[in-house]
């Protein structure tokens, strides 16, 4: 079976170098809001900088390789990659899950409320029964910290 190869060559036309410039200038208060969104309160470790590269680079991949049809099929297509590479980078900076971080912060804060109240560093078993765990899910905590 023969191929026309002449049809391959259209179906991955690339834009232009302006119309690649004039997508990134058009889309970038997109990557900053949606870097701002993914950022939220704030993450221990991060910064939304870091974020908004993560963003750029994925919206000139895409203003670069996008060839769909219209501005419409781009503004989908650019905010789907530059999310993706967001979180991408929120996974790999970000190995723990928000759970396991909410669990240190509430360890950590009973743990100098009670050495504030009792005036001396509290046993485990005092520290568990303030956060209403199990002695084991407590040294799982610890464990992670």
């Amino acid at each position: 079976m023969k191929h026309d190869p002449s049809g391959f060559a259209a179906a991955h036309s690339y834009a232009t170098r302006e119309e690649v410039e004039a997508r990134i200038r058009r889309f970038v208060p997109m990557v900053h809001r949606a870097a701002w969104h993914i950022f939220g309160v704030g993450r221990e470790g991060m910064e939304v900088e870091d974020l908004m590269q993560a963003g750029m680079i994925a919206l000139t991949e895409a203003a670069q390789k996008h060839s769909g049809p219209g501005e419409d099929g781009f503004a989908a297509y650019a905010k789907m990659r530059v999310r993706g590479a967001m979180f991408d980078f929120v996974r790999r900076t970000m190995p723990d899950s928000r759970r396991v971080v909410e669990q240190r912060k509430r360890y950590k804060a009973a743990s100098e409320a009670l050495t504030l109240e009792l005036g001396e560093t509290p046993s485990a078993k005092v520290i568990a029964e303030r956060l209403g765990c199990s002695l084991a899910d407590l040294r799982e905590i610890e464990a992670s910290q």
